[in-house]
């Protein structure tokens, strides 16, 4: 446990049979006790069936309800080992969790997923273009290409990029850049795990607006890529916000093109 002067916030996801439950959720309270504070993940059904936190530690312990996808193989409310018998037992293990979606710093997860099943998607909330200039995450193909050593080497494109292109880092950028990684290098060794244990790297972008960054971003990492779209602000966000309408213009355009979809 971390010394008592760092406050930590723990997530908590134990398997939905209460021989799991209920000994994750002393620990929960033993862990809060220390003063640290626990999310703890359940089905709806099995949060209500879970025995009252004490008053002291309902605002450190948050009980986060997490749906099951049920395909119909499990029979209605069953949201727990005691609610099936042993022949649905593989079903439930399914409806569990289908896919996790995870950031750059959760890079010590994909392992974890793999062993359970899961399949796992990598989202960068960088564009195709930016994430290519990284380069790749294969050693093999990294082997081919010499890194950029100084910031000006990151004001032209990379030797990796083959086609004609515009896009590259301004000096002052690729200074940050360059001052951000010499302080804080694992983070560069995480994106490589990050990328590296996904099954599908999921950017925001779309196929019309960088076409030739997603290939790229393919062949960089030998991955799929799924575009989803630049993700602005949601309507109703944006609808009582009139300072500015670029959003909307912008959606208006998107709406009229393709979607994103498996590169």
């Amino acid at each position: 446990m971390a010394d008592q002067t760092q406050k930590l916030h723990i997530a908590m996801l134990p398997w939905p049979a209460f021989g799991h439950m209920i000994p994750f959720l002393d620990l929960a309270k033993n862990i809060a006790q220390k003063g640290h504070r626990v999310s703890y993940l359940a089905t709806p059904r099995n949060i209500q069936r879970l025995p009252k936190l004490p008053p002291y530690l309902a605002d450190s312990i948050t009980l986060v309800q997490l749906l099951l996808h049920n395909d119909n193989s499990l029979p209605e409310n069953s949201e727990a080992t005691m609610d099936i018998p042993p022949h649905n037992m593989l079903d439930l293990k399914r409806a569990y969790h289908d896919w996790i979606i995870y950031d750059i710093f959760a890079y010590w997860l994909p392992p974890i997923a793999a062993k359970l099943g899961i399949s796992r998607g990598f989202f960068n909330t960088n564009n195709a273009w930016n994430m290519s200039f990284i380069g790749s995450s294969i050693p093999e193909i990294k082997a081919k290409y010499d890194p950029p050593t100084k910031p000006e080497d990151m004001t032209v494109p990379p030797k990796w990029v083959t086609f004609p292109t515009n896009a590259t880092f301004r000096l002052f950028e690729a200074k940050d850049y360059f001052f951000y990684k010499s302080s804080n290098d694992s983070n560069f060794t995480e994106h490589n795990l990050a990328v590296s244990g996904c099954e599908v790297n999921i950017v925001r972008s779309c196929v019309k607006l960088e076409p030739e960054w997603l290939k790229l971003l393919k062949e960089l990492h030998q991955k799929p890529v799924v575009p989803v779209c630049i993700l602005p602000l949601t309507m109703q966000v944006r609808r009582h916000d009139h300072k500015d309408d670029t959003w909307d213009t912008i959606i208006e355009w998107l709406d009229k093109q393709e979607k994103g979809s498996v590169v």
